[in-house]
């Protein structure tokens, strides 16, 4: 059946929350030097941390439905918020701390960076809960603030819906603000009436209807076969700090940004099968403040490869007046059916550069730009 923690870590990931971002493993050194667990599972990515505890009911103990209310009372609603209020607790005394992930990295977390904190407790009830505690959607705490409330299987649903950390991120917020007024309707209904967008109208039931046509096909933005060619194809400056910088602007794009990417990667891939040269294939998400450039590398060609990567990830950085640029560069082995994917990470904030600026004036290597708003779903 698996731990808390096993069972958790696969309900996260299925959202693409990778294992980079993931950390099941929060045992803490306390003031008194013992050890302490700060959650179930903590997920940190950009500036955003979420802290999760995790509630089953044994069946073996489920008589009736006044036994589920005591434990549903006593372990949700009591134990399981003392944890997250604990959690934040420590946060507050502490400047960072310093935790492996499920790629067992060791990554020191500050505290000071995160902008939101959602806390979640995902609880797994018997089916003799009655239906309207299940509609619960939170708890507020004094110490802690807002706690979201989700059975397994509402999380479940969540995770069919959603597959980018944007999209759960947003939902979280969304479903922190609506809250009050979702108190009465099923998680479905939320969902649907957080698709649908029509927010002058109150939250029913009949919103959940509007569900079946946002069944996406993921293989449509599904980058994950990317990441295991991170840390090997990393050009220049600190592999694991790049590694960690690059998907972490992979994973805030929304389903259609990755999309594009994909569209991109793609064509870079195709292109990179040909003699000839091909102008870079680009993309930009002003949200991220991120430039991305994807560079076919010619057929048969020889030479560092180093060079064109650095040049184009910091020309499409100049170009599109971003703070932040990723370059992929994709080359195709001789007499071989593999490819060589080849990363390049830029950050600092935008600056007049007149040599630069002067170089893309004359002899500018990009395609024209377009302006293309990109839809969330």
């Amino acid at each position: 059946m698996g731990t808390k923690s096993e069972k958790l870590t696969n309900l996260i990931n299925r959202n693409f929350f990778f294992s980079e971002f993931s950390y099941s493993n929060t045992l803490v050194e306390h003031i008194d030097e013992t050890e302490i667990e700060l959650a179930d599972l903590i997920v940190a990515i950009g500036d955003v941390l979420i802290i999760y505890q995790l509630k089953e009911r044994s069946l073996a103990h489920s008589k009736n439905e006044s036994t589920e209310k005591k434990w549903y009372y006593n372990k949700v609603l009591k134990k399981a918020k003392k944890q997250i209020n604990g959690t934040i607790e420590y946060l507050n005394t502490h400047k960072s701390i310093d935790l492996k992930n499920n790629r067992l990295d060791e990554i020191e977390i500050n505290v000071k960076n995160f902008h939101q904190i959602f806390k979640i407790i995902i609880f797994d009830p018997s089916k003799e809960l009655e239906e309207e505690i299940r509609k619960n959607k939170g708890l507020n705490s004094s110490e802690s603030g807002f706690i979201h409330l989700i059975t397994v299987a509402d999380y479940n649903l969540i995770c069919q819906l959603l597959h980018t950390p944007t999209e759960i991120l947003e939902y979280f917020w969304f479903r922190e603000e609506n809250a009050l007024k979702a108190q009465t309707v099923s998680e479905s209904a939320l969902l649907g009436y957080y698709f649908k967008g029509d927010y002058d109208y109150p939250i029913q039931e009949v919103h959940a209807d509007v569900l079946e046509k946002y069944y996406s096909e993921t293989h449509k933005f599904d980058m994950r076969f990317l990441i295991d060619s991170f840390k090997e194809n990393i050009v220049d400056g600190n592999v694991s700090n790049e590694y960690y910088s690059i998907i972490q602007e992979i994973a805030l794009l929304n389903r259609n940004e990755l999309s594009e990417f994909r569209k991109r990667f793609v064509l870079a891939v195709e292109k990179s099968l040909e003699t000839s040269v091909t102008s870079p294939y680009r993309l930009a998400s002003p949200r991220l403040n991120c430039a991305y450039v994807f560079i076919p590398f010619p057929y048969g060609e020889d030479g560092d490869i180093r060079i064109p990567l650095e040049n184009f990830t910091r020309a499409n950085k100049y170009d599109l007046k971003l703070k932040k640029s990723i370059g992929l560069l994709v080359k195709r082995e001789i007499e071989s059916e593999f490819f060589q994917l080849h990363w390049c990470f830029m950050e600092h904030e935008w600056r007049y550069d007149d040599l630069l600026d002067d170089h893309l004036q004359r002899n500018n290597p990009f395609r024209n730009t377009r302006t293309k708003l990109v839809n969330k779903y």
